[in-house]
């Protein structure tokens, strides 16, 4: 859990332009993570340096081994990037175009319940085609049970 309420944003946030992102919950009632509370810095972005993502959350169940994420963006709502991981592992996403990379760093597993803030790192390195560009994450725990989802909405 701990990457992933990050992992949306910073993908997102690599996107970003001279506008500021929105985001909100799309989580299920019944999922594992509770989001309290999102922070980017700086918000918009500045391409050639690190953005820094600090989330907040609320784990209401254990985040088991084995639970994956599933980030889907896309550009004026066309899927540009799907992409799969291990909640459970570190590793970097590049993005399309060479525009930039998610430094995603995974969860503790099995992660218990309990607050939680989380602190993840993005780079824009080039800038991105303009329009309205979307990122939805989503994680799921290894008996399927919905753990977070997250949209992310960036005007450019």
């Amino acid at each position: 859990m701990r990457s992933l309420l990050i992992f949306a944003i910073v993908v997102s946030c690599v996107f970003a332009g001279a506008k500021p992102m929105t985001w909100k919950d799309c989580t299920g009632k019944d999922a594992l993570v509770v989001i309290k509370d999102v922070t980017l810095t700086p918000n918009p972005m500045v391409r050639g340096q690190n953005t820094t993502v600090v989330g907040k959350g609320l784990v209401k169940k254990t985040v088991e081994v084995g639970a994956t994420w599933k980030m889907v963006s896309s550009l004026n709502r066309l899927p540009v990037l799907e992409k799969k991981g291990d909640l459970c592992s570190n590793g970097v996403v590049d993005l399309p175009f060479h525009v930039g990379a998610v430094y995603v760093k995974g969860v503790d597993c099995p992660f218990p319940a309990g607050d939680i803030t989380l602190v993840e790192k993005a780079y824009l390195g080039s800038t991105p085609p303009p329009g309205d560009y979307g990122v939805k994450l989503t994680a799921t725990n290894p008996d399927g049970t919905e753990i977070v989802c997250f949209q992310v909405d960036i005007p450019i």
